[in-house]
């Protein structure tokens, strides 16, 4: 069964979860009370014979042992086993619900696809609702006990109406050595193919699509299979079971009390607890932690818990019925809708409802404060990675002004020196660029004579369009001394712009850092 208590925690108050945590049926004391009532009765048993009927030495020995106990129980990983555990059952328990199989939609794509209103036609659409929902009953009997337990043989779903006699002796008449889940899915695909030829089906689209739904329903079904023939690894609830179980064992002599004071053991406790609280609620914790992976592992089955299977069937099969025959192409008259002539219509508001607060859909950035239209400024924008690189290619200007700017130029933007007018005009095109920039109102920051330079930092100033004129200028007059440029590379394993010498003392001036 499926315990239900989402109406009891609509709200988040500190009396609803309480009260929850008072109910008893799929609770975590329903779950752990055996379990704790054992674990109980044996620390007593053990405390009681300690300290009444043992000897000195026999105390000695117990001491030890629950000291011994004590000191290595925490060796054992138990919150990451039961943590990773739970996480894999819990994912693995809402994938099954998820592959449970819902007749709605195949239902109204046959409703929809298969036109028609004469007895053959609802009869067939019918059948196919009826095909699909024994397809999952013959799969709930292998994998699911209460459905088991419902219809222990093929006879009894033909009692129940799943099946007719003689669609079982068809069924029985089919010879395969595995099970024959795929029968009366193929009944219901071929009856569709059927009304294609008749005419009811409108065109192939609407078969494809009617046949697409009845896919995947097969599919659902198909991994629900699989889901319960390859369970979790078995080695691995073994440990988490064993890890948990003897956890707690080690736990009744570890968390025994020591009443000698003459010897210095680790599990003295300075308060003589005839009963151990703090264990209990340890153990209510792990043990109903462990409790929940145990349930859902398998949440086809009996559990408080697990998926009612039974339900879904009569569901399937009373839904899917109402949805091709009585429900089926009944439309209503259409008219007007009570907003017609409202531009932004709102719907009306119980009394209890219209005052509460509302918080639409608004973004989180709109009230941040910007600058009005007026005052924005909208300019290009200017790439500074090319300025990172420090490979010597480094040029200072001198402006009319007397203020002095630096540009460094990248290696992989200068190449191939084959001659020394090639390298200059590859170079004053770079500079050209990178000038108009600065003519342009982006100047870069003033550099100095060091041999390490930071990188480039663009900065907003008045255009200065004399600037590019002056550059023009200068650069007609840049020649290239191939010894430098050579040794450079050596020195640098790159090809580089020759150095540019300083000409005109009237203009802007191009000198490259050493």
């Amino acid at each position: 069964m499926t315990i239900t208590y989402n109406s009891d925690v609509a709200s988040s108050t500190f009396i609803g979860f309480t009260k929850l945590c008072l109910r008893w049926k799929g609770s975590i004391w329903k779950s752990v009370w055996r379990e704790l009532a054992v674990w109980c009765l044996a620390y007593g048993l053990l405390s009681f014979v300690y300290r009444l009927y043992l000897t000195d030495s026999q105390r000695v020995i117990f001491e030890d042992i629950a000291a011994f106990c004590n000191r290595y129980s925490d060796y054992i990983p138990l919150t990451f086993m039961l943590g990773f555990f739970v996480t894999i059952v819990v994912g693995r328990w809402w994938e099954v619900f998820n592959q449970i199989g819902w007749i709605d939609n195949p239902a109204l794509s046959i409703a929809v696809h298969v036109q028609g209103s004469n007895q053959h036609t609802r009869i067939l659409r019918r059948n196919c609702i009826r095909y699909l929902v024994l397809t999952q009953a013959m799969i709930f009997r292998d994998v699911c006990a209460p459905v088991r337990r419902r219809f222990p043989t093929e006879d009894t779903l033909v009692a129940a109406g799943f099946m007719s006699e003689n669609e079982k002796k068809v069924l029985d008449g089919i010879v395969s050595p595995h099970q024959k889940y795929w029968i009366p899915m193929h009944w219901a695909m071929a009856l569709l193919k059927q009304a294609a030829e008749d005419g009811h089906i409108a065109n192939d689209w609407c078969l494809v699509d009617v046949l697409d739904r009845l896919r995947e329903f097969r599919t659902s079904l198909g991994s629900l299979l699989c889901y319960d023939w390859v369970p979790v690894p078995m080695a691995y609830t073994q440990v988490v079971y064993l890890a948990v179980r003897t956890y707690f064992f080690i736990s009744l002599m570890g968390r025994q009390y020591i009443l000698t004071d003459k010897r210095d053991l680790t599990v003295e406790s300075p308060i003589d607890l005839y009963v151990p609280i703090l264990t209990i609620i340890q153990f209510v914790f792990f043990v109903g932690w462990m409790k929940v992976a145990e349930a859902l592992l398998n949440p086809l089955g009996d559990d408080d818990d697990d998926f009612e299977c039974n339900y879904i069937l009569d569901r399937n099969l009373q839904l899917g019925f109402t949805l091709v025959d009585d429900a089926c192409s009944v439309i209503p008259t259409q008219e007007k809708d009570t907003f017609w002539d409202d531009t932004f219509p709102e719907p009306l508001y119980s009394a209890a409802t219209a005052a509460l607060p509302m918080n639409p859909l608004v973004g989180s950035a709109i009230d941040i404060s910007v600058p009005r239209k007026a005052d924005s400024v909208m300019v290009h924008r200017r790439e500074a990675s090319s300025y990172d690189q420090d490979d010597g290619s480094s040029f200072r200007t001198d402006r009319d002004d007397g203020s002095r700017s630096s540009i460094r130029l990248p290696i992989g933007r200068v190449l191939n020196r084959n001659s020394s007018e090639r390298g200059s005009s590859q170079m004053g095109d770079i500079i050209k660029r990178r000038f108009m920039r600065i003519a342009n109102g982006a100047t870069l920051e003033s550099g100095d004579d060091s041999k390490t330079h930071s990188p480039v930092n663009l900065s907003r100033k008045s255009s200065n369009s004399s600037v590019v004129k002056d550059i023009n200028a200068s650069l007609s007059n840049v020649t290239a001394d191939s010894t430098e440029v050579d040794e450079h590379k050596q020195h640098h394993n790159v090809d580089v712009l020759p150095p540019i010498e300083e000409k005109d003392e009237n203009v802007m001036s191009v000198k490259r850092f050493e």
